[in-house]
């Protein structure tokens, strides 16, 4: 990352800590954020996509960045029916999708 990005970088970053609370917060739109900190839209993505790197920032396609909520609780508890079959399919497929929520969130 070249010098002028980090400033941004850094700026951004200080910004998004401050805003950071315990649910989602929209992130002004790229087009904003370029016109505030006069610099480039292409600077602006490089920037996003580091904090997002870092985990301060979550995309969502077609919705917008967001700011990533703090953090309360660093583990997931699961609860399942003595009645589920260890190698059903279905109930497989859910513990991978909830893992790979449960990390990448």
């Amino acid at each position: 990352m070249n010098q002028e990005n980090k400033e941004i970088a850094d700026a951004l970053r200080k910004e998004v800590r401050q805003l950071q609370s315990d649910r989602l917060i929209k992130l002004e739109s790229e087009r904003k954020l370029e016109q505030r900190l006069n610099v480039g839209r292409q600077r602006i993505r490089e920037v996003i996509n580091q904090l997002v790197s870092e985990g301060l920032l979550i995309k969502y396609e077609g919705k917008g960045t967001y700011i990533a909520p703090i953090v309360k609780n660093k583990h997931v508890n699961l609860l399942s029916s003595p009645t589920i079959k260890p190698n059903d399919p279905f109930y497989n497929r859910m513990l991978m999708e909830l893992t790979g929520y449960a990390a990448k969130n």
